[in-house]
C-alpha cells in the first residue's frame, strides 16, 4: 500500500456543515463544562468512579496484559509508528474542529484507537490499517458521545475514497469487539474538570478555576497526539497538567492551604499518589514531559 497515504486535509476556515446520518446538515454545539463549587461530594464521588473505571476497564496496561496473555511468548508489542499516530490524531482533531464538535471526541477516539491497536496485534500495523482504525475510532466516538453524529459516508469522502463505507463499518465492528464494548473511557479532560471543580471557592474563585481548567485542557489536548503519554493513566496525566498550570499561575506555594488541599485531599486521598509509589513517580515524569511539550509549543 502506498506509504504516502494521507486523507484529505481540512482547512480551518470557512467551516462547512457536516452531513449527518439522517441527511441533515448541522454544526453541533461545543461541549461546555460548568465549574460547580457546591457539589464537593458529587465531584469526589465522580473522581472515584472515573478512577475505578480507569483501573478496571480502560487503562492501557490492561490491554497490554491481554495481548501478552493471548500471544504467549511474544514480548514485543504491536506499536504503531509514533509519527503516523500523531498524523492520525491531528487529522481527527481537524475533523471535529471543522464540524464544530467538542474536541474531547477526538480525545475519546484516540483511546479507542490505542486500545484497539494493541488488542488487534499485527493485523492493524500497516499504514493503511492504522488510518482505517483511526477513522473508525473517530466515527464511533462521535456516534456514541455526541448528539449529532456524522454519516460514515462523510468520513469515506474525507479519505478521498481510499476506504469504503463498508470497510469503515467493518473496522468499527472489529473495534467494538476487541474493546469488549468498553466505549466510555474516562478522558484526561474529565479528570481535570473534576479536580478543578473540587477546589474550595474560598481558595480559588470561579474565574480562577475557569482559567486553570482552560489552560489544563489546552495542555492535555496537545498531549493526546504524543505517543509517550499512551501507557500512562489519564488521571495521572490530568493531575500533572493541573499542577503545572497552578504552579505557573503561582497558586501553589509551600505551606498554603490550596497546595495542601490539592496534593493531600485530591492526590493522596482520591488518587492514592503516595510519595515513593510508582504512580507518584509517574506524575513527576509526566509533569516534566508536559513542560517540555508546552515549551516546544511556545517556540
Amino acid at each position: 500500500y502506498s506509504a504516502c497515504f494521507i486523507p484529505i486535509m481540512l482547512v480551518s476556515s470557512p467551516p462547512f456543515p457536516c452531513k449527518l446520518s439522517d441527511g441533515r446538515n448541522e454544526q453541533g454545539p461545543r461541549l461546555r463544562y460548568f465549574l460547580d463549587t457546591d457539589n464537593i461530594i458529587e465531584h469526589s464521588d465522580r473522581i472515584l468512579a472515573l478512577k475505578d473505571q480507569e483501573d478496571t476497564k480502560y487503562h492501557y496496561e490492561i490491554y497490554v496484559r491481554g495481548f501478552k496473555s493471548h500471544w504467549k511468548g511474544t514480548n514485543e508489542l504491536p506499536l504503531v509508528d509514533p509519527q503516523l499516530r500523531g498524523r492520525i490524531c491531528a487529522w481527527n482533531f481537524r475533523v471535529v474542529d471543522h464540524c464544530s464538535f467538542p474536541r474531547e471526541l477526538a480525545e475519546r477516539s484516540l483511546s479507542f484507537f490505542d486500545r484497539c491497536m494493541v488488542s488487534c496485534g499485527t493485523r492493524c500495523l500497516t499504514e493503511e490499517m492504522a488510518w482505517l482504525t483511526g477513522m473508525a475510532a473517530l466515527h464511533l466516538a462521535i456516534k456514541i458521545h455526541h448528539t449529532a453524529p456524522i454519516g460514515v459516508d462523510f468520513l469515506a469522502a474525507l479519505s478521498r475514497n481510499q476506504f469504503t463505507v463498508q470497510q469503515i463499518l467493518a473496522m468499527e465492528n472489529l473495534m467494538m469487539r476487541s474493546l469488549l464494548w468498553y466505549l466510555h473511557s474516562p478522558t484526561a479532560t474529565e479528570f481535570a474538570y473534576s479536580f478543578v471543580s473540587l477546589l474550595p471557592s474560598n481558595m480559588a474563585s470561579s474565574p480562577i478555576k475557569e482559567e486553570i481548567f482552560e489552560r489544563s485542557k489546552i495542555i492535555l489536548q496537545s498531549s493526546i497526539c504524543e505517543a509517550f503519554f499512551v501507557p500512562f493513566r489519564t488521571s495521572s496525566t490530568a493531575f500533572a497538567a493541573v499542577i503545572n498550570v497552578m504552579e505557573d499561575m503561582t497558586l501553589l506555594q509551600e505551606g498554603n492551604n490550596l497546595t495542601y488541599f490539592f496534593e493531600e485531599q485530591i492526590g493522596c486521598q482520591l488518587l492514592h499518589l503516595v510519595n515513593g509509589c510508582e504512580e507518584y513517580n509517574n506524575v513527576k515524569l509526566l509533569r516534566e514531559k508536559l513542560r517540555e511539550l508546552a515549551w516546544v509549543a511556545s517556540e
